[in-house]
C-alpha cells in the first residue's frame, strides 16, 4: 500500500519538471482506495500531500572573509555553523508575476561574519530607544558588492521578518543598458525633472551614509546605487504590468508608478513584500472545475461605504458558495468551515493585485451558485 501511495505521489509531483498537481494525487488515491474510503480520509491525505511535496528552496548565503569581502552562494538543506539553511515553499508570488513566471528573486536569511558568527539578515535590538542591527554599517557595502558579483542586489525587506529578498540587477534589460538619466527622464513625464534629480541625489546621499564607506569610495557607492535604482524601477514596472515580455523595450508608461496607489514608502513596500514573498501552498485550477471550469477566477472590487472619505476597514473577501466549497475541499479543511484567509496574487491592467484578507462564504447563493 505504501509503495502505491508513493508512486501516486511521484506522478503528481516532479521537482525537476515543475509539475505539482493535487488533483492528480486525489484521483490516484480514489482509484486505489475506492470512493467511500477515500472520501473518509480525503482531508488528511491532502494535508499530507501538501506537506510532503513542498520542497526546500535554496537561499542566498552570505559569508564574510577575513579580508572583509563577502562571498555569496546558493545553499539549501545544509547546516552552516549549526544553523539549517533553506526555506520550504513551492514558489513565490513575486516570481510568478515577473514576466509570466520568469522571476529570479531569492531569499536571503543568514549572514556569517568574518569570525564565523551567524546573524539573521535583519536581526535588530532596541538600545535606549534606538534600533540597532546585528550587522554593523561596515558590512553593508561588503554585502552589496558580494551580491553584485553574482548579478544580484538586496531588493527589499519583509515586514516582521528577519529575511530579505534579493533580485537580479537588470540595468541592462531587453538588450538596452539604461542610465539613471534615462530612467529619470521617463519618470518625469508628468513631474518636475529637476525635482526628480534632487530626490535621486537625496537617496544617493542616504545610501552612501548607510554604506559605512569612506569619502574616497563615494564614486564606487554611487555606481552601484545607480544600478540598484534602475533595477528597482524596472522590477516594479514589470510586476505592475507596465513592461511586457512581448515588448520589453517599451517603457513609455513607467511614469505612472508615481501615481497614487503604488509604493508609498520603504515601510509600505516591506509590508507589501509579505504578500509578494508569501510561501503558502499554491492552488490548482483543477481544484475549481466545479465552480470555474475555465480555470480563471472572476472578481469584483466593491468600494467601502463613505465614512470619513477614505475606507475605514482593512477590507475583506466574499466568495460564492461553489468557489468557497471548492477551496475548502482542495486544501483538506473542515467541510463546515465558514472562513478562510487565502493570499490572492495577480495582475489587472497596469497594477498588481495582492491581498491576504478574511474570505467568507456568501450568506446567500448568488449567480451560478
Amino acid at each position: 500500500m505504501q509503495d502505491s501511495i508513493s508512486d501516486i505521489t511521484r506522478k503528481s509531483y516532479n521537482a525537476e519538471s515543475g509539475v505539482r498537481e493535487i488533483e492528480v494525487f486525489a484521483e490516484g488515491m480514489k482509484n486505489l482506495l475506492g470512493e467511500d474510503l477515500y472520501n473518509k480520509y480525503e482531508a488528511k491525505l491532502k494535508k499530507k500531500w501538501y506537506h510532503d511535496t513542498t520542497p526546500v528552496q535554496s537561499v542566498l548565503y552570505l559569508k564574510q572573509q577575513p579580508s572583509g569581502l563577502v562571498d555569496v552562494s546558493e545553499v539549501k538543506n545544509q547546516e552552516m555553523n549549526g544553523v539549517s539553511i533553506g526555506e520550504s515553499y513551492y514558489n513565490l508570488p513575486i516570481n510568478k508575476l515577473w514576466l509570466g513566471g520568469q522571476g529570479q528573486f531569492k531569499m536571503i536569511t543568514h549572514f556569517e561574519d568574518s569570525q564565523g558568527k551567524m546573524h539573521k539578515l535583519f536581526d535588530q535590538r532596541n538600545e535606549m530607544g534606538e534600533v540597532v542591527y546585528e550587522m554593523d554599517k561596515a558590512n553593508r557595502f561588503d554585502i552589496d558588492k558580494g551580491l553584485e558579483a553574482q548579478g544580484m542586489y538586496l531588493y527589499s525587506g519583509i515586514k516582521d521578518k528577519t529575511a530579505g529578498i534579493a533580485a537580479p540587477l537588470i540595468d541592462n534589460f531587453g538588450g538596452i543598458t539604461y542610465t539613471k538619466d534615462n530612467i529619470l527622464d521617463l519618470l518625469s513625464v508628468n513631474s518636475d525633472r529637476d525635482l526628480m534629480e534632487s530626490f535621486y541625489n537625496d537617496m544617493l546621499l542616504k545610501d552612501f551614509n548607510e554604506s559605512g564607506m569612506p569619502e574616497e569610495s563615494k564614486a564606487e557607492v554611487a555606481a552601484l546605487f545607480q544600478r540598484k535604482f534602475i533595477s528597482n524601477v524596472l522590477h516594479d514596472a514589470i510586476l505592475n504590468n507596465f513592461i511586457s515580455e512581448q515588448n520589453p523595450t517599451d517603457l513609455s508608461n513607467i511614469h505612472l508608478l508615481l501615481n497614487k496607489g503604488y509604493a508609498k514608502s520603504v515601510a509600505d513596500y516591506n509590508k507589501r513584500m509579505q504578500l509578494y514573498a508569501d510561501r503558502s501552498a499554491e492552488a490548482s485550477a483543477l481544484s475549481f472545475t466545479n465552480s470555474r471550469p475555465s480555470g480563471m477566477m472572476r472578481l469584483m472590487i466593491v468600494n467601502d461605504i463613505d465614512t470619513t472619505g477614505n475606507s475605514d476597514t482593512d477590507g475583506g473577501l466574499i466568495a460564492r458558495h461553489a468557489v468557497f466549497d471548492d477551496a475548502v475541499k482542495a486544501y483538506g479543511f473542515h467541510p463546515q468551515a465558514g472562513h478562510l484567509k487565502p493570499v490572492f496574487a495577480g495582475q489587472i491592467g497596469n497594477s498588481a493585485l495582492l491581498t491576504k484578507s478574511l474570505l467568507q462564504r456568501a450568506d446567500k447563493i448568488g449567480i451560478n451558485g
